[in-house]
């Protein structure tokens, strides 16, 4: 044996049979949570001082393995490919592309491997009033053709998107679009991202804890909320190397360190989602009862039991132009004091149509130190060449 070779090192590895030398780089592949757009720092409630960018860019390339040698490059490729050119030839991919629904803000030259990624949107309703989305962006018919040219099996959203998570949407109604409700596929599950928590904590260490990947290139994890072996470990990467400056990570680990309470808060949660999804095809229904005066709808509050906490929650407000009273609002909703009438046979069929959603706590590795004044983060390298 070649006493220079260091310890560490497989030295029969270039020994082995071929198939069993690629099953080996095919095992060293990451699994990723691709991102079709970046999270905004200035939307996600609360704020926050991560840019999210780094972590979203350096997740959209080709895997490390990839630049190890020649034979595990061509396993990666294999399973691989920049996003565009997973479509076949550049003809091909042009005609593909044509059909593209298009998405403003949707990364580009991200790597997937359709058979093991899930594809993420991070896209929320809030996003069409901030400076950038002032025209009304309309990413969910992008997403969900994303993922179904490349067959990924799994697709991800926010919680954003039907009902936050957090304490202050608990105590009101909410933010959820109903145009970006009703595009969602009903036959499809999601997996829904209840809470981002960046980790900022040096790659190396990362790496070594395989909690981001075998080489720490799987920078964005979905972990179950049920899974507290998981989280702690996660929770506890950020306590062993990460710094108390970082307030944010504090933060989550105090929403962490109450499993009881955070336990009930995500069961009161999926109870919400399913009176936002059914408010939401009533607010439809309105809609469509104005180009149809006949279609079939029950009275508003025929689909709810209990009372509202709110003086008059109802009240429309004629539009200044045409005098016709606005439709009510989607946020008017008082689930904190309100429950759907499952007696209703209505209510029962927009609840069976109702997708399935996995709720999941999205971990996010960031090698920057975000937490500090700009002046004194690190910065940032260049991109590798694929």
């Amino acid at each position: 044996m070649d006493s220079s070779l260091p310890n560490n090192t497989f030295h029969k590895f270039p020994r082995l049979p071929p198939e069993i030398r690629r099953a080996i780089w095919e095992l060293c592949l990451p699994c990723r949570v691709v991102e079709v757009d970046c999270p905004s720092p200035y939307i996600t409630e609360p704020y926050r001082t991560c840019s999210f960018a780094t972590t979203t860019t350096t997740n959209t390339r080709p895997p490390l393995i990839s630049r190890v040698c020649c034979e595990a490059r061509e396993v990666a490729f294999e399973h691989g490919s920049i996003y565009g050119s997973i479509y076949g030839s550049e003809t091909e991919e042009c005609s593909k592309v044509s059909s593209d629904p298009g998405y403003l803000y949707a990364t580009v030259d991200a790597w997937i491997q359709p058979s093991v990624d899930t594809i993420h949107l991070n896209w929320m309703p809030a996003y069409n009033w901030t400076l950038e989305g002032w025209h009304d962006a309309d990413p969910i018919p992008f997403f969900h053709w994303v993922a179904d040219q490349t067959g990924a099996p799994a697709v991800s959203i926010t919680a954003e998107m039907l009902l936050p998570f957090h304490d202050d949407w608990f105590k009101g109604g909410t933010q959820a679009n109903t145009d970006a409700i009703i595009q969602l596929d009903c036959q499809r599950e999601y997996i829904v991202a209840l809470v981002m928590v960046s980790i900022h904590i040096p790659l190396d260490i990362a790496a070594r804890s395989g909690l981001f990947g075998l080489l720490g290139d799987d920078r964005v994890k979905l972990v179950d909320p049920s899974d507290w072996v998981a989280i702690d470990k996660y929770m506890g990467l950020w306590t062993d190397h990460g710094s108390v400056d970082d307030k944010e990570a504090v933060a989550f680990k105090q929403l962490f360190s109450d499993r009881q309470a955070f336990q009930t808060r995500l069961e009161r949660w999926k109870d919400d989602v399913a009176k936002v999804w059914v408010w939401h095809y009533w607010n439809h229904g309105m809609q469509i009862r104005q180009e149809r005066p006949g279609h079939e709808l029950p009275d508003r509050d025929a689909i709810w039991l209990g009372s509202n906490s709110w003086p008059d929650p109802w009240t429309q407000v004629p539009d200044p132009l045409t005098r016709v009273p606005f439709l009510f609002h989607p946020w008017f909703i008082d689930i904190e004091h309100r429950q759907l009438n499952a007696d209703l046979p209505w209510v029962q069929r927009q609840k069976e149509r109702m997708p399935t959603f996995h709720p999941k706590i999205m971990f996010r590795l960031c090698g920057r130190k975000c937490f500090l004044p700009r002046e004194l983060r690190p910065r940032l390298g260049c991109k590798p060449a694929v």
